[in-house]
C-alpha cells in the first residue's frame, strides 16, 4: 500500500468517526471524569447540579485580582502566575487549606492544577509553587493590609461573577 493510499484510509477512518460522534461522545466523557465537568460549557451549579470548585474558578475572570495583586511584586515580569495564584488563594480560602495542604492538594489533584492555571513543564508536571512561597506571598509580601485589600476583590469579583446585587 502507497504513502497516499495509507493517508486516504486514515482521511475516511477519520470521517467515519466523527460522523458517527464517537469522539465528541469519547472527548465529553474524558473531560467529565478529568475536570467534573465540561471547561467550555458554564453553568450555575446548585444543589442538583454541582460543579467542582477548580472548575468553577477557572471560568473567573481574575484581571481585577491580578491588579490588586500587581503592587506588591518588585519585578512584575518575572511574575507569570498572579491569575493561578489568586485562584488558589480562593481556593484555599474556600476549603480552608494550609499553604502545604494546598500544594499537596495539588500535586494528588493535576486536573486542579491545570484549571486553576497552573503552568505545565516539559515532563508533564505542573510548575506548582511550594507551600513555603505561597505562605510568603501571604504573611510577607501582601501583609494583613494586603490580604484584606485582596480578600475585598475576590468577594467583589465572585459578586460580579454570580450575578449577585453588589453588597
Amino acid at each position: 500500500m502507497s504513502e497516499l493510499d495509507v493517508d486516504a484510509h486514515i482521511k475516511n477512518f477519520g470521517q467515519k468517526i466523527e460522523e458517527a460522534g464517537i469522539i465528541d461522545e469519547y472527548f465529553l466523557t474524558w473531560e467529565y471524569e478529568k475536570y467534573g465537568g465540561s471547561r467550555t460549557d458554564f453553568y450555575n451549579p446548585n444543589d442538583d447540579n454541582p460543579m467542582r470548585l477548580a472548575l468553577f474558578l477557572s471560568f473567573m475572570d481574575v484581571t481585577s485580582l491580578e491588579e490588586a495583586m500587581k503592587p506588591y511584586y518588585k519585578r512584575l515580569k518575572s511574575v507569570k502566575y498572579l491569575a493561578s495564584m489568586g485562584r488558589t488563594m480562593i481556593f484555599m480560602k474556600i476549603k480552608e487549606m494550609t499553604p502545604d495542604g494546598m500544594v499537596n492538594h495539588l500535586i494528588t489533584h493535576p486536573a486542579d492544577a491545570e484549571l486553576l492555571g497552573y503552568e505545565r513543564k516539559t515532563d508533564g508536571e505542573f510548575k506548582i509553587p511550594d507551600g513555603t512561597t505561597i505562605r510568603y506571598n501571604m504573611k510577607n509580601r501582601f501583609g494583613p493590609e494586603g490580604v484584606k485589600k485582596i480578600d475585598r476583590v475576590i468577594l467583589m469579583t465572585m459578586v460580579k461573577e454570580s450575578g449577585t446585587p453588589s453588597l
